[in-house]
């Protein structure tokens, strides 16, 4: 299967997977989770990188599947598009927490939009564009 994603640089990489471990050990002896990976965030619309004029990660939310992180991206056109980035999945439904409160705010300025494909337990990417959206 392949979709169009968005890979942030590697600095903010490392950022969401500190947030992980973080996020697992809050859970620890109330929830059994599992770490997301790959950490890309699809793209329901074809976007270019040349058309995206910022991303940020913010806003920490729970569902049955799991932990997300709220992702706006805004366009050169001034659009703004909603998407999320999971980070966790519970290993049981059943033994997600009723409550939780954490805050996490990131503005990436270096990405890269390419095509993600997905296939068994496989991932990677092809034709990637690299952005840096100057301040």
């Amino acid at each position: 299967m392949e979709k169009n994603v968005l890979v942030l640089h590697q600095s903010d990489e490392l950022k969401l997977i500190a947030l992980q471990n973080e996020l697992c050990l809050s859970f620890q002896g109330k929830a059994g989770v599992f770490k997301k990976y790959p950490l890309w965030i699809e793209l329901s619309e074809n976007l270019s990188a040349k058309e995206i004029s910022g991303v940020h990660l913010e806003n920490i939310f729970l569902n049955e599947n799991g932990v997300f992180l709220s992702v706006i991206i805004k366009t050169e056109s001034g659009k703004e598009i909603q998407s999320s980035l999971q980070l966790l999945l519970f290993r049981n439904k059943d033994e997600m927490p009723e409550a939780f409160e954490k805050k996490f705010l990131l503005d990436c300025r270096i990405f890269r939009i390419a095509h993600g494909h997905f296939e068994n337990n496989r991932y990677w990417l092809t034709d990637s564009t690299w952005k840096k959206i100057k301040k």
